[in-house]
């Protein structure tokens, strides 16, 4: 009877403390003793339960409307980071050419600009241009992807009016080495390896990614349609894409020591460099290259350098904390030596540094029946550029934020309210503040609501870039201001003959636009930014995705969107008026894996006022990717490796002209064939 006394020696008094009633009606006790009448023959055996009454803790950023992309279920696929990113739900990727060009990212009808992107916690937004590249960032460098749609401000300041994207890096914490190869079409090839090593003192992680292509394909050539119904109609259909092509070396290290109670200290070092030629637009109809740059090309070196403090202890562990110096820094040459047109030559240099010094403190504390989960920042920023022959230009900042999360009612309603005040040296002070809520009547449903308001400075890249002939800086413009609403709701369905892990999720948003900033074509030959009217930008997002079995997923989502210049309800350029993605796998888990990808995006406006508009498209993808560790093991051998990917991919399967962000030609059809081992 030793078992039963000590269960009721310790389970009672958490029983009594929190009203909680057992059945105890074949129990009975006198002093210690405890007797309980158990027929064993009869098999009538009383179960207690033990109910853990630790309080929940809020989750962060509970309210916001997000979506963390499992990387693993893309093993073996060889994406690119902006692949991913394109099937999150309300993102759209806008890109400049073929695999490995300028790729930038879109939320819910933001400019690229308007998206934070943070890579550890380091904000990779720089001052002279506010979007980032995407496809310089290997996914092979990467453990974690997560995107949050919607106003970000309060978190990440300038810049997250549309939402936020968060990667991590693979952490030293684990031995694992991940060597990859592939080959594409267009002349493409690139290569990668990452490895990471625990160890006694020092955590180390490094890795290399190469990539390089030629990038020449064929596209369909566009008829432009001017105000008035005057229509340019090109000489030719098709032209090829010249001076496409792309050199990137990208090499990473991250270094961890393990303070024990002082937390853990981590450094790490990206650098990137990059060769590629400048196609410009298709713009000149007589042209029978169509008007694109012959010579014009850029190199760009970017480093990017972070000391994180982890964990650090306060008031006896009361209060955690981050502590963290970055800098960034890129350094780009652009030189044309024959302009088309007949224009001079043009040459341009210029360095772009961010420095940021920042403390993220957080406490969970429980006050009567109320969980709260507060955090906090305190950031110091300095933003530079200096370009050649010209002047320099600083941009100082400072930033307070706080949130606090607060759990009711057991964990029925969470309420965050958060505020963040913003200084710079050029625009001056503004208070931003917010509001998330969540409601969870049961553990299968989720009703999220958030109102808060952003902000975004316009860029050195804005105000200042040079004249490259096809593109030129405004430096009459005014920061950007928003305002944004949300609401919605996530389910995860029961169980049902083959259905399983199914889950739907809708939500609404609107964002009031004030000053919005936009690069649009201000004559054919031409892109500017310039400040619209306010916009306003509204829609719908849908969501699900279920198991078949064992053999089969599928993913989907739809957002609807209308983003129009106020009062007249001129379309916006730039962002499709509705965007579908469904990608199914079928096959054995970890053995054969096929993949089939959908993707539907509407027409769109490429100018200021809708004169060329970009017809809808239906594109599709296939692969197929062999895991051929298991594919041996079946067969009595063993390649002694973790896992072996052989993966066989076709994009735009049907051979689609397509067109994105201002104008700039995609290419058709491509193969890919790549191998990823892992040990």
């Amino acid at each position: 009877m030793r078992i039963e006394r000590m269960l009721f020696r310790h389970a009672l008094p958490c029983v009594f403390a929190f009203g909680l009633m057992l059945p105890l009606a074949s129990v009975t006790w006198a002093n210690e003793d405890i007797d309980v009448a158990v027929d064993i023959d009869e098999q009538n055996i009383e179960v207690i339960r033990v109910t853990d009454t630790t309080p929940p803790i809020p989750k962060t950023d509970a309210s916001a409307f997000s979506t963390e992309i499992d990387l693993e279920r893309y093993a073996g696929e060889q994406k690119r980071l902006e692949d991913l990113l394109g099937q999150a739900p309300g993102v759209q990727i806008r890109r400049f050419g073929g695999a490995g060009s300028l790729a930038e990212v879109s939320i819910r009808g933001s400019t690229s600009a308007q998206v934070v992107v943070l890579l550890d916690g380091v904000k990779m937004n720089s001052g002279r241009g506010g979007s980032v590249d995407l496809s310089s960032i290997p996914l092979s460098q990467l453990e974690a992807v997560e995107v949050s749609r919607g106003g970000g401000a309060w978190g990440a300041g300038s810049g997250a009016m549309g939402g936020v994207v968060e990667l991590r890096t693979r952490r030293p914490d684990y031995p694992s080495t991940v060597l990859s190869a592939q080959a594409a079409s267009f002349g493409t090839a690139e290569t990668s390896i990452a490895r990471t090593q625990p160890g006694e003192i020092i955590d180390i992680g490094f890795g290399y990614h190469g990539f390089i292509t030629d990038g020449d394909f064929e596209f369909t050539r566009i008829e432009t349609e001017f105000p008035g119904g005057v229509i340019l109609r090109p000489s030719t259909k098709s032209a090829t894409r010249i001076n496409n092509e792309l050199e990137r070396h990208n090499g990473h290290i991250n270094i961890g020591v393990d303070l024990d109670h002082a937390g853990y200290l981590f450094a790490q070092q990206s650098i990137v460099h990059s060769l590629h030629g400048e196609s410009g637009l298709d713009r000149e109809v007589v042209s029978p290259t169509a008007g694109q740059q012959r010579f014009a090309e850029q190199r760009v070196l970017t480093s990017v350098s972070q000391v994180r403090w982890e964990d650090i202890a306060f008031l006896d562990g009361e209060v955690t904390a981050t502590a963290s110096l970055s800098h960034r820094l890129e350094r780009s040459k652009f030189e044309d030596p024959k302009p088309t047109l007949g224009a001079t030559a043009i040459r341009d240099k210029f360095d772009d540094t961010s420095t940021a010094l920042a403390l993220r403190p957080e406490t969970i504390q429980t006050m009567g029946d109320t969980v709260h989960r507060i955090t906090g920042e305190v950031r110091l920023e300095r933003d530079r550029l200096d370009p050649s022959g010209a002047s320099s230009h600083d941009r100082l900042g400072a930033s307070v934020s706080l949130r606090d999360q607060v759990l009711l009612f057991g964990d029925l309603l969470t309420i965050a309210p958060g505020v963040r005040f913003n200084w710079t040296d050029d625009t001056g002070s503004r208070l931003l503040p917010s509001i998330g809520l969540v409601l969870e009547p049961a553990s299968w449903i989720a009703i999220k609501g958030n109102v808060d308001q952003s902000f975004r400075n316009p860029t050195f890249y804005d105000l200042f870039l040079p004249d490259r002939g096809f593109a030129s800086g405004n430096p009459d413009l005014d920061p950007e201001r928003a305002l944004n609403y949300d609401i919605g709701f996530e389910l995860k369905l029961p169980s049902r003959f083959a259905i399983s892990n199914a889950q739907i999720g809708a939500s609404v948003f609107r964002s009031d636009v004030k000053n919005s900033i936009i690069w649009v074509l201000v004559s054919p030959l031409k892109i500017r930014p310039i400040n619209t009217d306010d916009a306003k930008i509204e829609g719908v997002e849908l969501v699900a995705s279920f198991d078949v079995g064992s053999f089969a997923t599928l993913i989907a989502n739809h957002t609807e969107l209308r983003a129009v210049s106020e009062p007249d309800s001129v379309r916006l350029p730039g962002r499709p008026n509705r965007e579908t993605h469904v990608r199914l796998e079928v096959g054995p888990p970890h053995l054969v894996k096929g993949v089939v990808e959908f993707q539907r995006i509407g027409s769109f406006t490429v100018s200021n006022g809708g004169s060329y508009t970009v017809p809808s498209r239906t594109s599709w993808n296939t692969s197929v990717a062999l895991e051929l560790c298991q594919l041996a093991g079946k067969l009595g051998a063993d390649l002694h490796l973790r896992r072996l990917w052989l993966n066989v991919a076709i994009d735009n399967v049907g051979n689609v002209a397509i067109r994105d962000s201002l104008s700039f030609p995609q290419p058709g059809r491509s193969l890919r064939v790549g191998l990823e081992a892992q040990w």
